[in-house]
């Protein structure tokens, strides 16, 4: 596990991920902490609204994904991110892959995460709104290899 540690920490390095985009991580959740109950219910109508993954949505506890979420958030926003937080994301990917979620979901939803975050920073007044955008940005496309890790293991 060591070496594919490594190898997925390293995407933090390719994307650009720096010790300042860890403090715009901080600082955004000034901002992001009031809208994210927000984001979540509108995570949630958007999943409940596709074909593919209403019946999964429709029957699962929607209050207790949402606490998963909050804590997902809360857990990219304080950090560290380090092997310890890779291999949370890992088993994150674990979890998916064992409901069955497909990985170009995960990839998908990521990727909405991602605009709905950066909207409602760039929507803001906040004067490092772009940089905390951008280390969002950063930091989500990093954590898609160790979810996705899973996806790729012998026997998936």
């Amino acid at each position: 596990m060591q070496t594919e540690r490594a190898d997925q920490m390293r995407g933090i390095e390719i994307s650009g991920f720096s010790a300042e985009d860890a403090e715009h991580l901080r600082r955004s959740a000034e901002h992001l902490g009031p809208v994210v109950p927000a984001v979540l219910d509108a995570l949630y109508d958007h999943l409940l609204s596709l074909p593919e993954t209403r019946g999964f949505f429709e029957t699962q506890d929607i209050q207790h994904r949402k606490q998963s979420l909050v804590s997902w958030i809360t857990r990219t926003i304080e950090g560290p991110h380090n092997g310890q937080y890779w291999d949370y994301l890992v088993r994150v990917g674990k979890v998916h892959r064992d409901y069955g979620v497909p990985s170009y979901q995960i990839v998908h939803l990521i990727g909405w995460v991602q605009g709905t975050i950066t909207s409602a920073l760039l929507e803001s007044n906040r004067l490092e709104k772009e940089a905390e955008a951008g280390a969002w940005m950063k930091m989500l496309t990093a954590q898609l290899d160790p979810m996705l890790f899973a996806y790729h293991e012998p026997g998936s």
